[in-house]
């Protein structure tokens, strides 16, 4: 039976996190207690830690957006969901901005990890 890592996060790391930033890593939303997540940077499920540097705030829907994938991984996932959105389809076309949207925000946020990377 697998053990789930994330439930290792002790309170202490999570307020430590939680004092990092008041708004999204990744989009810039302020966060408040109702949509605020912990993110791992690199998932757990890809060789990531629980460390203080691999862990983020973030709003819920960048959260899930991202999923257990890398900023890397999640992008590349949105661009073959893109690649499906028919044309004809007012609803395709309404998913096709938000992943579009997503992959400048992850796009971003990789420039900004690249940053935090090269300071520790």
């Amino acid at each position: 039976m697998a053990v789930d890592i994330r439930k290792h996060i002790t309170k202490e790391l999570k307020e430590a996190v939680k004092a990092k930033s008041s708004t999204c890593f990744y989009c810039g939303k302020k966060l408040n207690d109702s949509n605020r997540t912990i993110d791992h940077i690199v998932p757990i499920t890809k060789g990531g830690t629980n460390d203080i540097n691999n862990l983020v705030c973030c709003c819920h829907d960048c959260n899930q957006a991202k999923g257990g994938e890398t900023i890397f991984g999640a992008i590349k996932v949105l661009e073959n969901k893109v690649k499906f959105c028919h044309p004809e389809f007012e609803e395709d076309q309404i998913r096709k901005e938000k992943y579009l949207n997503y992959i400048q925000i992850f796009k971003n946020a990789n420039k900004k990890i690249k940053a935090l990377k090269e300071l520790i």
